[in-house]
């Protein structure tokens, strides 16, 4: 794959993760180079050794910054947080929508993920989400994806539909051919509130850290913002998945990750 960007500068390699911080690889990059930028910044909570940052909200107000600059105005930015746990994500969503003009706020998407760690809170609920935020301009790209049908859906068309839920009208019961004329699509488009397979795909060695996220999500967020040959910028790369994705879906990716052993295993993971 290459990238189309004429404004590109030679001395950054597409499809390669960095061993720096991103605030470096920023100063390489051009305004408007950009499709697709995913943020998953430390949530300053103290949940690991790296996820601690002196003056946070300026921090990543100053990310979200060179974030906007390098995104094209055809692109989208995505931002990973925990409101229930940082109040700066919150206060960052707040100023992005008083300080931004460039993307507008789009949605608030909750992902319900299935970690295996259940923990016993004595005065709360059982936290099993993180929240993300999604920016974009009415140029954006949208490529609309579905969520799964329903089981009892699923039941109730058993032997009609095809892999991707589709019935053709000719398999339709009479009463509905005259109402689905061009056959019936099973399931919704997508919501915001996902809650996506277990990723039993990546090994044990790529997941066991803070803050990972899996295959399924990751795809889902570049299938609907970018097309084939698009670059996607992951500032906060860890382990690589994003990248991993963006390679297997046919996009262009440039990955940043400051802690080496991080980055020595997403480097392994891009040869597989």
């Amino acid at each position: 794959m290459r990238a189309k960007n004429k404004n590109f500068q030679k001395n950054l390699e597409l499809n390669k993760i960095y061993l720096d911080d991103c605030e470096n690889i920023y100063s390489k990059l051009p305004k408007n180079t950009v499709d697709l930028t995913i943020l998953d910044p430390p949530y300053n909570v103290g949940a690991a050794s790296w996820d601690k940052v002196e003056n946070y909200f300026e921090w990543l107000t100053n990310i979200i910054k060179e974030s906007v600059r390098v995104t094209k105005e055809t692109g989208s930015i995505y931002i990973w947080g925990m409101a229930n746990k940082s109040n700066d994500f919150i206060r960052s969503k707040l100023w992005m929508d008083e300080n931004i003009n460039k993307f507008y706020f789009k949605n608030w998407i909750v992902w319900v993920h299935e970690a295996k760690i259940h923990r016993r809170p004595k005065d709360r609920y059982l936290t099993k989400h993180e929240d993300l935020l999604f920016y974009a301009s009415k140029k954006s790209t949208f490529n609309l994806v579905r969520d799964d049908p329903p089981p009892f859906q699923l039941k109730m068309h058993a032997g009609r539909y095809d892999e991707n839920f589709f019935i053709e009208r000719d398999k339709l019961p009479p009463s509905q051919q005259k109402i689905f004329k061009k056959g019936l699509q099973l399931g919704s488009p997508a919501k915001s509130w996902w809650k996506g397979l277990a990723n039993k795909s990546a090994a044990k060695i790529y997941k066991g850290f803070e803050g990972y996220k899996s295959e399924w999500v990751s795809e889902r967020i570049i299938n609907v913002s970018s097309n084939e040959n698009d670059i996607v910028l992951v500032p906060f790369a860890g382990t690589g998945t994003e990248c991993f994705c963006a390679k297997k879906l046919n996009r262009n990716f440039i990955g940043v990750e400051r802690l080496k052993k991080h980055f020595d295993l997403s480097i392994e993971r891009l040869k597989t």
